[in-house]
């Protein structure tokens, strides 16, 4: 019917203009050049790859690390704020070189050392120091390990204070994402008192966060019966973090002190940075009650005599009183413990400061005056013994990493 020859005529219309439209559109496409492919974005250039770890030469650390130092800002907030500025951490009393410190240059930068720091290096974690003025030593030591494997590490770049409210901090960035702060919490007696607001502040400020690690250390700068208290409120506040978002807390053992004449060394028994003669650099220190070439320990009935470099934990009871009080409460928290007690009392008098220079308060600031003072709690850069803490705080945050600590 009617119906049906419209139907074949619109297929049919349907069909020739299919035809047409192909044909045309193959023809358009033969006559139409090809759009010119877009050219090949290039690269970025590669990151300069880091330099073999081994061997290291201790020397040369040390004096590219005391070059950048040099370019720090003369007036920085530590100095303001009563710490060392950094520069004072190379004093005239470290620069005698003798046997002792040959010997600790070559045991800081061992192969295991260059291992533990390469890793360090790529692991894109910022590293954040917190405490008093051993803590920014801390962090001055590991900026100058870490700058040994950048090629031309001297030029790395000078920290400018970065600040937000309450939290006055320097920062110092490597390769992929690496990093390392430190922040001020606080003046002097008070530093330790305000580490768990320091902590609080960049918490609520979401300035840390799991991919961060907190070294943290209160002792010295605190009454002994104090130290539990303030030690479980720091654990407490990084303990209610929840897990998604909490930095990895490392806890660094309290260091220990050499004063003359003190029980135990410590400045807190009665040591005095009473002003001393400014003539002759060598530090006079004491660490009378570990020059004993060997140390002997009685264990009920037996005696046992063991190389000085291998005491045990037990032995050092006597002096430990800092780190008997902090280390049980850590542990209990399954916080790791960089062990630097070790390291510090065994080396001798020379690997303090000694006697270096004093600050005195002016209308203007915080100034070093020309007085010198007996310093038996600082110790030098490049004598071996803060590297031994890098070493270690390196090989902690891996093994720390691999068991998932928090």
């Amino acid at each position: 019917g009617l119906r049906t020859r419209m139907a074949c005529v619109s297929y049919l219309t349907a069909v020739r203009a299919a035809a047409w439209c192909g044909a045309t559109c193959r023809a358009t496409r033969a006559k139409t050049p090809p759009l010119p492919s877009a050219p090949p974005r290039a690269l970025p250039p590669p990151l300069p790859p880091f330099l073999p770890s081994p061997p290291l030469d201790a020397t040369a650390v040390e004096a590219r690390c005391h070059g950048w130092l040099r370019r720090w800002p003369a007036k920085s907030l530590y100095l303001r704020r009563g710490m060392w500025p950094p520069l004072k951490y190379f004093p005239t009393s470290c620069e005698a070189s003798g046997p002792h410190r040959a010997a600790a240059r070559l045991r800081a930068y061992s192969a295991e050392h260059d291992i533990a720091l390469e890793q360090l290096r790529t692991s894109g974690r910022r590293l954040i120091f917190m405490g008093d003025s051993l803590s920014f030593e801390h962090f001055l030591a590991t900026v100058c390990a870490l700058s040994w494997g950048v090629p031309n590490g001297s030029a790395l770049p000078t920290p400018s204070l970065s600040s937000m409210p309450g939290l006055p901090h320097w920062c110092v960035a490597f390769r992929a994402g690496t990093a390392a702060c430190v922040v001020s919490c606080g003046q002097k007696d008070l530093v330790n008192r305000q580490c768990s607001e320091t902590l609080k502040r960049m918490l609520s400020a979401r300035w840390v966060g799991p991919n961060d690690t907190l070294v943290v250390n209160i002792g010295l700068h605190i009454d002994l019966q104090a130290l539990a208290g303030e030690v479980s409120t720091f654990l407490s506040v990084h303990a209610a973090v929840p897990n998604q978002s909490r930095p990895l807390l490392l806890w660094r053992e309290t260091a220990a002190q050499h004063f003359p004449n003190t029980a135990h060394g410590l400045y807190a028994s009665g040591g005095s940075t009473t002003t001393v003669e400014a003539a002759g650099s060598t530090a006079n220190c004491s660490a009378n009650f570990v020059h004993e070439a060997r140390w002997v320990h009685k264990v009920g009935d037996a005696v046992q005599t063991h190389d000085i470099d291998n005491r045990s934990q037990a032995g050092d009871e006597e002096h430990n009183v800092y780190n008997r009080i902090s280390n049980p409460l850590v542990q209990r928290e399954g916080v790791p413990i960089i062990a630097v007690w070790h390291d510090s009392l065994l080396h001798s008098e020379r690997k303090h400061f000694g006697r270096t220079q004093a600050f005195q308060r002016t209308p203007s600031g915080v100034q070093l005056s020309n007085r010198s003072v007996l310093d038996c709690t600082h110790f030098c850069l490049g004598s071996g013994v803060v590297e031994h803490w890098v070493e270690r705080m390196a090989r902690l945050i891996w093994t720390a990493r691999d068991k998932n600590v928090h």
